[in-house]
């Protein structure tokens, strides 16, 4: 994404957007793998554990460049 065409407000809107969102992935990870009532198949258990991992590691790079983009504009 083209972070530089964004205003400041723009980009700290979206950071806490984008925080939030890690937020409840994180939540949702560790309330979906650590049920231990349920019978969840390793497959599916794994084909989640990728998806998490996925949305994590999307959303953290994309906090970063934001976080980036704020630090190059402040010097």
């Amino acid at each position: 994404m083209e972070w530089n065409k964004w205003t400041v407000e723009e980009l700290r809107r979206k950071l806490d957007e984008l925080e939030d969102d890690l937020d409840e992935v994180i939540l949702e990870k560790t309330m979906v793998l650590s049920q231990t009532g349920l019978h969840i198949s390793s497959k599916k258990i794994m084909q989640q554990s990728k998806e998490f991992a996925e949305s994590i590691e999307r959303l953290s790079g994309e906090i970063a460049a934001i976080e980036e983009e704020l630090k190059r504009r402040s010097q």
